[in-house]
């Protein structure tokens, strides 16, 4: 029987898998990024009762490192998402 559609998502990469320190490495990147973002819009919420736009976060978060771990089109997937937009 052939597997013609596999979802990557539900795939499991074990330690000895030679992916895996690849897929480790962005996932922890993708995590730092969405907790940075996170607590800038959270910080923007409290403080000032106002929601960041993905347009002005986007600017703001280019300077950083943890923007710049990832490739920009995954940083701006990342971005989405804590906007809601993804």
């Amino acid at each position: 029987m052939a597997f013609c559609c596999i979802n990557p998502s539900l795939l499991i990469y074990y330690r000895h898998d030679p992916r895996f320190a690849a897929i480790d490495a962005a996932a922890f990147a993708s995590k730092n990024l969405y907790n940075a973002t996170n607590y800038l819009v959270r910080q923007a919420y409290i403080l000032r009762a106002e929601r960041i736009r993905y347009s002005a976060l986007a600017r703001q978060m280019q300077v950083t490192a943890p923007y710049r771990a990832l490739p920009a089109k995954v940083s701006q997937w990342v971005l989405k998402q804590v906007c809601g937009l993804g």
